[in-house]
């Protein structure tokens, strides 16, 4: 009689003749090469147990799962898991072996040799950082496990899925509906530790430069206010005194686009993480009842500038950062020209 497994990376698990009609199990931790335990059974049945005893007590916990299946050669099995594209999947096949040997950079994992169903060559079930549910015999998920269907009286019937891609609580729901599995296995993922973003240097008055984003609006900075906007009087009473009723379409952007300036310049100092990004408001100027001339002379005349996009124009101007701030302002912007009445959008971009 001659058995063995590898656990992980290190540990055999190895059962063999001894000699004398003795048969040894041994386990032995090839990284340090020293004998962690042994056993000498008298007949093959108390070997076996030895070796199952020795291969419960040093499995990792995926791999210790699949070992308390106690799967059979020859018999048929179903394993539902997280498929490829994000939805479970229930696989029939006709158990041959297993082995817990690591894979790719997983110490925890188990191979399943098998004959799926319909095929008569020997394929691999590779268990890895993932939840799953064995069963005896062979099953078949039915949609209304997966999906919430709607079903409308003309006959047209759509499917979405309960939850997002490779979420956990498929398997869940498959187990609360089928609970007679012979072993289960819910993999806990650590929440990933939030980072805190670092916060942002004041800017050295000393070596910043004075501009004007805008006509009558200038970013400044000081040692007493830090980074702050200064709008010129007449300006400040432009745009914040009741609007006339007699503006025209183009006076009443460029009064929103310089409103908007200012809004998102109240984040131009905020924490720039996150992913680099072309992130920047739109403009629908057909819903403005404008021509597309008409609004880019209105946002050349407010300091800005802009391109199209989707019959659209996507406005760049007084944005700095290329992360979250760049977001942030953008964002600002948008709903700075929204409030006024004006029909504006988010464009996003990753870059």
């Amino acid at each position: 009689m001659y058995k063995m497994h590898t656990i992980g990376r290190n540990i055999i698990i190895e059962t063999k003749d001894a000699g004398s009609g003795k048969l040894i199990t041994t386990v032995i931790n090839k990284a340090t090469d020293t004998l962690v335990s042994s056993k000498v059974a008298d007949n093959e049945q108390d070997a076996l147990k030895d070796f199952d005893d020795m291969v419960t007590t040093h499995a990792l916990p995926l791999q210790g799962r699949v070992h308390a299946a106690r799967m059979k050669n020859g018999e048929r099995y179903t394993l539902v898991t997280m498929g490829d594209f994000g939805l479970p999947v229930a696989l029939n096949f006709t158990y041959h072996d297993e082995d817990y040997t690591a894979y790719a950079q997983y110490d925890d994992a188990a191979t399943i040799y098998c004959f799926p169903k319909g095929a008569r060559n020997l394929r691999k079930i590779r268990l890895h950082n993932q939840s799953f549910a064995i069963y005896n015999g062979w099953r078949v998920l039915s949609d209304d496990m997966i999906f919430n269907i709607d079903r409308k009286p003309n006959g047209v019937v759509t499917k979405a899925g309960k939850y997002g891609s490779f979420d956990e609580r498929y398997i869940v729901d498959i187990c609360d509906v089928w609970a007679d599995f012979i072993t289960l296995y819910q993999n806990v993922r650590p929440e990933p530790a939030k980072k805190q973003p670092e916060p942002m240097p004041d800017p050295d008055p000393a070596t910043f430069q004075s501009h004007e984003v805008a006509p009558g609006i200038t970013l400044m900075c000081d040692a007493e206010h830090g980074l702050y906007v200064d709008i010129a009087p007449e300006t400040f009473e432009a745009l914040y005194a009741p609007r006339p009723k007699d503006l025209s379409a183009g006076e009443i952007l460029i009064r929103a686009l310089r409103r908007a300036t200012i809004a998102c310049l109240a984040h131009a100092n905020a924490e720039d993480g996150g992913t680099c990004n072309f992130d920047a408001p739109t403009l629908d100027y057909k819903t403005c009842g404008m021509t597309r001339d008409e609004a880019e002379k209105a946002i050349k005349a407010a300091g800005l500038h802009c391109y199209d996009w989707e019959k659209q124009l996507v406005i760049t101007g007084p944005f700095s950062g290329q992360g979250n701030r760049r977001t942030k302002m953008a964002k600002a912007f948008c709903e700075s020209m929204t409030e006024d009445g004006v029909a504006a959008g988010m464009y996003y971009q990753m870059d």
